[in-house]
């Protein structure tokens, strides 16, 4: 059974289904996450590959892992004595690399110097996104009935999709100043991270 569905008819079973989460929460299956197999797909993952998990790039970036690793021990010890979750704590570490390598900044991070997002107002949005795309929407399986949103997910897709939309845009120009002033230095640009590379 296993060898039918993982060898024989392995592009059958490759995509993921085409539900309410992916089309708002992704420009309509846009991202690697949601959209179907082929070229596109396979082009998203060759880019995740050579620019996020490719042994270069991960020593490239282990700085900002050791850092950032750094930064977790010492709110570690300076929390001694007190109760903590280590659950957001380990959020913090995991979204300050992430967004390091992928971004080039952390957006997590009170002390931070940035105007783009409070860190309260980014975790509340991550969070929402990652639930979003988890719950059991009925309109999904039952088709004619969403287009009544029953449960209000569809709703509150398209909210967290219209704040990630204004963080990423806010992010993008960012990034495209600095290599407009790069540029006119008359230096090469040199892509620090993932987005630059997109860029």
């Amino acid at each position: 059974m296993a060898e039918v569905i993982l060898k024989e008819n392995d592009m059958l079973f490759a995509s993921r289904p085409k539900i309410a989460a992916g089309k708002y929460t992704t420009y309509n299956y846009g991202d690697m996450t949601w959209s179907s197999y082929g070229p596109y797909w396979v082009k998203l993952r060759k880019i995740c590959l050579m620019e996020i998990f490719s042994g270069k790039r991960l020593d490239e970036f282990q700085y900002v892992r050791v850092e950032e690793m750094k930064s977790l021990m010492k709110s570690l010890y300076n929390s001694s004595g007190k109760p903590l979750l280590l659950k957001d704590n380990l959020m913090k570490l995991t979204f300050n690399v992430i967004g390091r390598m992928v971004l080039g900044k952390i957006y997590l991070d009170g002390e931070a110097d940035n105007q783009v997002i409070k860190p309260e107002e980014f975790k509340s949005m991550i969070e929402e996104l990652f639930v979003l795309n988890g719950v059991y929407n009925i309109g999904d399986f039952i088709p004619w009935l969403g287009v009544f949103d029953l449960q209000g997910y569809v709703k509150r897709m398209k909210n967290v999709s219209k704040k990630m939309d204004k963080f990423l845009e806010t992010v993008i120009n960012e990034h495209n100043e600095v290599k407009k002033k790069s540029n006119v230095n008359g230096k090469d640009y040199v892509a620090k991270d993932m987005l630059d590379v997109l860029l």
